[in-house]
């Protein structure tokens, strides 16, 4: 592309300078939460936290949709109702064979 002046109009490639500005940005934002954290006295590794996520991407949106859905009124609903005896069953049912098992277990 040439400019008025006859010269080359050089454009930078973004990407590199667009990754570490992201990089950047996400270590200030993760020094900041974990000074805030510690100031509260929660000894939390973030790091180790974002791994987890990662590691169970699923499961972690389905926590998050459940906790929004929940935090954001849905349980007064009729479908929060029914959702909540489906999954509140399936969970008291998984909670009891755990239960079960520990206090099988611990008799042997």
């Amino acid at each position: 592309m040439k400019n008025r002046g006859g010269g080359e109009n050089m454009v930078d490639d973004p990407s590199g300078s667009v990754s570490e500005v992201a990089k950047t940005a996400n270590k200030a934002v993760r020094d900041t939460a974990q000074r805030y954290l510690s100031a509260a006295g929660m000894r939390i590794d973030l790091e180790d936290v974002e791994q987890r996520i990662r590691d169970r991407a699923f499961l972690s949106l389905g926590l998050a949709a459940g906790a929004g859905f929940a935090l954001g009124g849905g349980l007064g609903t009729r479908l929060g109702a029914v959702l909540l005896a489906v999954f509140g069953r399936a969970a008291a049912r998984q909670v009891a064979t755990n239960v079960g098992r520990q206090v099988f277990q611990g008799a042997r």
